[in-house]
């Protein structure tokens, strides 16, 4: 089960090309890393630095207990979103009150990981105010930036990346005509322009007869990456020297200094003959392209991307991309332009998939030429027209088998989605398109366990519309429900639920009193006051059952159930439960129907039957699989946690606690501040204490905590586990051997081990020991795999077992 965003979760962008050369700035920005606590990569656009951060980062995962986080800034336009983005990054506790970097900062304390903030320069002084921040926090952080310029902020360690070596005038770059192209002088370049010519124009080599044109086309474009990436692309239609000579003149007009204003006007330069190369649909498409924050699908592409005439079925365009000057000319194909584009190297297609991406430099040239030919408004338009049919075609389905599909689809459009809510935000007369698009969202927001920036969004829209309308009235609930998620905040929430009552009424709809009523039986639910929820929850149910079937229904069936129990009345909780799950049946929805079996198995554990309890945990778990519930995720584990403990297993239950606990730190309030399920997890933890004895519950309980939630998800649903994982007492740890308490360490790795349990870090062990940093860390790699852990805190508890053991 996937915990967030796939490109905000710290997942490291898959390469799609080889890997060439920069041995020598690995070795020192990983020196860097291991003694300072700020590295920032800086240099011209295109040089390499997002690729040479990732491969460090790759490198250096194992000497991050709590692991390494990616996060792209060149998707965020808005500094406020920021805390945002790293907080969905990190899984932070989802938190609107006070200073969102302070909130980032109590997350962080002890824990150890590797920041990545990658295109840093749009957001220099939000960045520095974050990394000042969030490194005084935490002393196990650890921050990789890049840039076209430094953060200039205190113990900032600077790495200029240079671009490749080039052979320098009159260099042999390789006597021996059968010698490796990337011999010699300048053989990164070479090796660079050799590898992508090669995937441009299958069999080309670089060899006796082109090896002198190859060299000085390096020179030529000063070794700077991305350059030559896009000249040994021109390979499929032109001969090298062919390439060198086109690029002769662009390059007398632009300069090439060495210096770094220099370098910049020779990738601009290259850039721009690229542009020029290009036909004029290629020119136009690219152009249209550059309004994506991030990848895009096709379809997306075609309908941004094409002449005016919109596909069939989409919302109706405010406005229409002028066609050519020339109006005999065809229409743009944007399929077989596209095409062409990626065989250019001007757009690349995500590894592993049907998703595109115009590579930052590129995208900015793009932006620059949309602006000139006066399409830009007219195209930013068609972006968020769009995603507004986007948004607006999920809360339709949401209710349907094609639930959990289309959050997938807005989870891979999440960029693009706050691209087009700033468009509408930003845009006079244009406000009520964004309130629309994030007042339909809501679901995609709690079920990614981002409610804090769902609220973000929904916060300046309600502020920025504030006309009386039914997309206002969705708007006010969605607001007021994230505010439930966040932990039952009933004075942030009644506001919201008293302005939605005064509009349903101004309305005269029945719908939105039924909003206004579900909202209210929340507010008294969470407070714990039975019988009015009941009625405001049992109103709702009523009206909501004469529209067609939709969110906020699916979602009542589960409260009102909730409220039974708490009133007492287990048999109606389950009635109440059977009717929404036999519902969500019949349409095919799963993750509102999860809900409703987890409230029948509370009643059913409230009538004793533990294990029908925890089957239904279990089915809960199933049904939410694909759905990004943390705070879904971490009731279910807290509940089997309960259930376990009436089953006589404490062991267990102390490890349940312990994985729920740290979900719920990650999300929200623990039960949402709700006061009869807090009592609950108080009396399983008090009577697995007083079964285990604190000490040994303790450590069960940091076993839990320390175990990755999929791992206990896939555990509780039945999931097959690897062999090697099965004899691991407790769960995480394997057994001291019989015949030697550090097998299967040796002498010197049960040293770094015993170090790794006293908290050192690589760089201290490699002191203690006189070994190199990097020995530590690949010490602690084979301990990791021959103990069959994830963790340095699993590595401890195997050494507290040793020496328990005596």
């Amino acid at each position: 089960m996937k915990l967030a965003l796939e490109r905000r979760t710290g997942r490291l962008p898959a390469e799609s090309t080889t890997f060439v050369g920069r041995r020598a700035e690995i070795a020192r920005i990983r020196e860097l890393l291991s003694t300072g606590r700020l590295v920032t990569l800086t240099g011209v656009g295109g040089v390499g630095k997002t690729r040479l951060a990732v491969r460090v980062a790759a490198g250096a995962r194992a000497s991050f207990a709590d692991g390494v986080r990616f996060i792209d800034l060149s998707e965020i336009d808005d500094v406020e979103m920021l805390p945002h983005a790293v907080a969905a990054a990190l899984h932070a506790p989802d938190q609107t009150d006070g200073d969102p970097f302070d909130a980032l900062a109590g997350y962080l304390e002890g824990r150890r990981l590797l920041l990545i903030l990658d295109h840093c320069e749009h957001l220099l002084d939000g960045c520095a105010i974050l990394v000042n921040v969030l490194l005084a926090a935490s002393p196990g952080l650890r921050i990789l930036a890049t840039g076209r310029k430094a953060l200039d902020t205190t113990g900032e360690h600077v790495v200029p990346i240079a671009p490749l070596p080039v052979p320098s005038l009159g260099a042999d770059p390789g006597a021996d005509p059968g010698a490796d192209p990337g011999a010699g002088e300048g053989r990164e370049a070479l090796a660079l322009f050799a590898d992508r010519a090669a995937a441009a124009s299958p069999g080309f080599a670089v060899g006796d007869g082109n090896r002198r044109v190859v060299a000085e086309l390096c020179r030529r474009l000063e070794g700077i990456p991305l350059a030559i990436e896009l000249a040994a692309v021109r390979l499929r239609a032109m001969s090298a020297e062919q390439v060198l000579d086109g690029l002769d003149d662009r390059f007398r007009l632009a300069g090439g200094a060495r210096d770094g204003p220099g370098r910049h006007r020779t990738l601009m330069a290259a850039v721009a003959w690229s542009h020029e190369m290009c036909t004029p649909d290629e020119r136009r498409l690219w152009a249209r392209l550059s309004v994506f924050a991030g990848d895009f699908d096709l379809k997306a592409a075609e309908h941004v991307g094409a002449d005016p005439v919109p596909e069939p079925g989409l919302v109706p365009l405010v406005g229409a991309v002028p066609p050519p000057a020339d109006d005999a000319a065809p229409p743009l194909n944007v399929l077989e332009t596209l095409s062409r584009l990626v065989d250019k190297f001007i757009v690349r297609k995500e590894p592993g998939g049907d998703r595109y991406r115009v590579p930052d430099t590129l995208a900015r040239h793009g932006a620059e030429r949309l602006r000139e030919s006066g399409e830009g408004d007219l195209v930013r338009r068609r972006h968020r027209d769009w995603y507004l049919r986007l948004t607006e075609r999920f809360a339709e389905l949401t209710v349907t088998d094609a639930q959990y599909r289309w959050l997938d689809r807005l989870r891979a459009e999440h960029a693009n989605l706050a691209r087009a809510l700033e468009y509408g935000l930003a845009t006079p007369g244009e406000e009520e398109s964004a309130l629309r698009m994030a007042g339909s969202t809501w679901l995609y927001w709690i079920t990614n366990g981002i409610s804090c920036e769902g609220r973000y969004w929904l916060g300046r829209v309600l502020a920025a519309a504030p006309r009386p309308t039914r997309a206002r009235a969705e708007a006010l609930w969605a607001y007021a429900v994230l505010v439930m998620v966040r932990g039952a905040d009933l004075d942030a929430a009644r506001p919201f639920a008293r302005e939605l009552r005064e509009l349903a009424d101004e309305l005269g709809a029945a719908e939105p009193r039924a909003w206004a009523d579900n909202l209210d039986g929340q507010l008294a639910l969470f407070a714990s006051d039975a019988p009015a929820a009941l009625e405001s929850l049992g109103r709702a149910v009523a009206v909501l059952r004469e529209y067609p079937a939709g969110g906020v229904l699916m979602q009542t069936y589960p409260l009102l159930a909730s409220a039974h129990l708490l009133a007492g009345d287990v048999d109606r909780a389950v009635a109440v439960c059977e009717e929404g799950r036999g519902l969500g049946l019949r349409l095919g929805e799963r993750w509102f129907s999860s809900y409703c079996v987890f409230t029948r198995g509370l009643a059913r554990w409230m009538r004793g039957d533990a294990a029908a309890a925890t089957a239904d945990s279990r089915t809960c778990m199933r049904l939410q699989a694909g759905a990004h519930d943390l705070v879904g995720m971490a009731f279910l584990v807290d509940s089997l946690a309960w259930y376990a403990m009436d089953l006589g297993d404490a062991r267990r239950a102390a490890r349940l606690l312990g994985s729920a606990r740290t979900v719920w730190d990650a999300v929200s309030r623990p039960h949402l501040g709700v006061r009869g399920f807090l009592a609950l997890r108080e009396r399983c933890e008090g009577k697995a204490r007083l079964a285990l004895g604190d000490e040994v519950f303790a450590v069960y309980a940091a076993e839990g905590a320390a175990r990755p939630i999929e791992e206990v998800v896939a555990e509780e649903t039945g999931v097959t586990r690897p062999a090697a994982a099965v004899a691991r007492v407790p769960n995480g740890v394997r057994p001291p051997d019989r015949d030697g308490a550090w097998a299967p360490l040796t002498r010197r790795e049960a040293e770094v081990a015993r170090l790794v349990a006293e908290g050192l870090t690589d760089g201290e062990i490699a002191a203690r020991l006189v070994i190199a940093p990097g020995t530590a860390e690949a010490h602690i790699e084979q301990i990791m795999a021959k103990l069959d852990v994830r963790s340095r805190t699993l590595i401890a508890l195997w050494v507290a077992e040793r020496r328990a053991s005596g």
